[in-house]
């Protein structure tokens, strides 16, 4: 979404445009890429976003910056049907539009947090995780394959323990010799290594969680999953991709219009209906 660019709606009460124009010049501090790439982020994940706005009341018109704060400090209150924040002044209840915080939330304010993506991410990442580690141990038990050593049922126990701990203490290219008998019985060492493929499994359950996430994030897996050329795919592709950046583009631009642009043009001209709206130019 924010590599698109972007255009100015000014309100049909801004004639003269100055306001538009005002809002145009403190956009850069205001949002830069790097802090919506963050809100969008906590959006995406946890269906909702916090920021606060902090203004420079030493310029004209006053210069608003948007803080993101991290969603530790917040939670959701069932009495009051209201977000809460913990600072360091104690526990602020978010009034959305009073130009102290931004809230967003893209899936409605009251229950939408249960949409957010971490929610169907969190048991397929789980499982990822502890299918590399047990690949990872897997690989290095049968990586490393146990060595058998064999000797005559009835040799000498002094023989016999030199002969294990001379296994034991084989360094790499090593050779071993191994005493036989006339009858061809004797000493021997042979690699006990696994020979059945149950090691696909690790592959197969993380190929399905990257499938799951994948889903959650990007609302399609095509980009991932579809071999070679197919111009229905891409299609498909190209179709989910717009509907998520203008669902994306929808939503952070109403809320960026009424808790963010309104207070400016109230604070700063006088009347919050002055205020424009920005928006990104999504393309077909």
């Amino acid at each position: 979404l924010f590599s698109r660019p972007m255009r100015t709606e000014p309100s049909p009460l801004d004639t003269t445009g100055e306001v538009a124009a005002a809002w145009d010049a403190a956009w850069n501090k205001f949002a830069p890429t790097c802090v919506l790439e963050e809100l969008a982020s906590w959006s995406h994940l946890l269906g909702f976003f916090l920021a606060q706005i902090q203004w420079d009341t030493t310029v004209t018109p006053w210069q608003p910056y948007l803080k993101p704060w991290h969603p530790t400090h917040t939670y959701y209150r069932w009495d009051t049907r209201k977000y809460n924040v913990t600072t360091m002044d104690g526990v602020e209840s978010i009034n959305p539009g009073d130009g102290t915080w931004v809230l967003g939330t893209p899936h409605g304010p009251y229950r939408g947090w249960r949409r957010g993506a971490i929610r169907p991410c969190a048991i397929p990442w789980f499982a990822r995780q502890l299918s590399w580690r047990d690949h990872a141990r897997f690989n290095e038990r049968h990586g490393l394959p146990i060595i058998k050593a064999k000797s005559p049922a009835r040799s000498d126990p002094v023989m016999r323990d030199a002969w294990v701990r001379g296994l034991a203490t084989m360094g790499q290219e090593s050779v071993v010799l191994c005493p036989q008998n006339i009858d061809g019985t004797g000493y021997d060492a042979e690699m006990l290594e696994a020979k059945d493929r149950t090691w696909q499994s690790f592959g197969d359950l993380a190929n399905r969680a990257d499938t799951a996430i994948v889903l959650a994030l990007l609302w399609q897996n095509l980009t991932t999953e579809v071999d070679g050329g197919s111009y229905a795919a891409a299609k498909v592709h190209e179709g989910v991709k717009q509907t998520a950046t203008r669902f994306d583009n929808n939503t952070l631009t109403e809320t960026i219009y009424n808790q963010c642009a309104r207070p400016f043009a109230a604070w700063n001209f006088g009347n919050p209906d002055l205020a424009p709206r920005k928006t990104w130019v999504i393309e077909e």
